[in-house]
C-alpha cells in the first residue's frame, strides 16, 4: 500500500466515506497535501508531513492557538503520529494573489493584521532570554547550507546583523506563524480571509511574523505595511523595529539557500533585494 492509500485509508476510518478531489506537493516543501470530499458534502484537508518536527508544530498550533482566530483558521479533525497527518476542515477561498491595487490589497492587509493579533495574543508572552544565541545558532546552519551563494563580505554582513540581536533588551515570546504572508492566507468574498498552513509555528519574537512582510511585500507599498497595522492595533517600537531588521539577515539567507535548491527564481529574488538593504540599515 503507497503513503498515499494509507493517509486514504486513515481518512476514511475517521470520516467515514470520503473521496479525493485533489492532491498536490508543495513546490518548496516536501509535504503532501490532500482535498477530500465526505459524505456530509464538507471539505476537508489532509496533510502529511515529510518532517517530525513540522507535524508537531502544526498539530500544537491548531490545537492550541488557531481556535484563537475562530473561523478563520481550519478546525482540528484528527491526527495520526505513525503516519505524520493531520486532517482539518477546509477553509473557504484561494490564496491572496496581490494585485498591487492598494485599493484591493489594503483591506486585506488591515485583515491579516488583526487576525496575526489574535494569534500572538492566543496565550501570554513570555521572554526569550536564548533568543540572539538561537539566531547565531540558526544563521550559522543557514550559512554551512548556502556555501558558495554568499561571498565573505556578505557572511560578515548578515553575521554583524545577527549579533547585534545581543546588544538589544531581551525580546518577548508570543504564538508565531512564522509564514505568515499572502500565500497562507485565503481569501473569500464572503468568509473573508483565513490563514493556513501553521508547520513552522511555535513561540518566537513577535517581530519574526512581519520580517517576509516588511522586505518582500511592503517594501514597494509602504501603504499596505500601514493597513497591516492598523489592523493589528499598534505599531513596533524603536526596538522591535531594530530586531526586525537584523532578523531579516537570516530570511535573506534562508531565501537564498532554499531558492537554489527548489529553483525558485522569485524567492532568489527576495533574498538578494533584501540582502542589499541590509548595509544601510546598520
Amino acid at each position: 500500500m503507497s503513503a498515499d492509500q494509507r493517509v486514504l485509508a486513515w481518512c476514511r476510518q475517521v470520516l467515514g466515506r470520503c473521496s479525493v478531489i485533489g492532491r498536490h506537493t508543495p513546490a518548496d516543501s516536501s509535504n503532501t497535501v490532500i482535498r477530500l470530499r465526505g459524505g456530509n458534502g464538507h471539505s476537508y484537508i489532509a496533510k502529511q508531513h515529510a518532517d517530525r518536527v513540522k507535524h508537531d508544530r502544526e498539530v500544537h498550533a491548531h490545537v492550541h492557538w488557531a481556535p484563537a482566530l475562530g473561523e478563520q483558521a481550519a478546525r482540528l479533525v484528527a491526527t495520526d503520529q505513525a503516519l505524520r497527518v493531520v486532517l482539518v476542515t477546509a477553509l473557504p477561498g484561494r490564496p491572496h494573489n496581490p494585485t498591487g491595487n492598494p485599493d484591493i490589497d489594503g483591506p486585506i492587509h488591515q485583515q491579516a493584521g488583526a487576525l496575526l493579533r489574535r494569534l500572538h495574543s492566543a496565550e501570554p508572552a513570555t521572554p526569550l532570554p536564548d533568543f540572539a544565541r538561537g539566531m547565531r545558532t540558526r544563521l550559522t546552519s543557514w550559512l554551512e547550507r548556502s556555501a558558495g551563494l554568499l561571498t565573505s563580505e556578505e557572511q560578515a554582513l548578515v553575521r554583524r546583523h545577527v549579533d547585534a540581536l545581543a546588544e538589544l533588551p531581551t525580546p518577548e515570546g508570543v504564538p508565531c506563524h512564522l509564514d505568515y504572508q499572502p500565500r497562507n492566507w485565503l481569501i473569500d468574498p464572503i468568509a473573508g480571509l483565513g490563514v493556513v498552513d501553521f508547520e513552522h509555528a511555535r513561540v518566537d519574537a513577535t517581530v519574526r511574523d512581519l520580517v517576509r512582510l516588511t522586505f518582500r511585500h511592503w517594501r514597494m507599498q509602504p501603504v499596505l505595511r500601514d493597513a497591516f497595522f492598523d489592523g493589528y492595533g499598534r505599531r513596533l517600537d524603536d526596538v522591535e523595529d531594530r530586531v526586525l531588521t537584523h532578523c531579516a539577515a537570516l530570511d535573506a539567507v534562508t531565501a537564498i539557500a532554499r531558492a537554489h535548491v527548489t529553483n525558485d527564481s522569485v524567492l532568489g529574488v527576495h533574498g538578494r533585494t533584501t540582502l542589499a538593504e541590509l548595509p544601510r540599515r546598520l
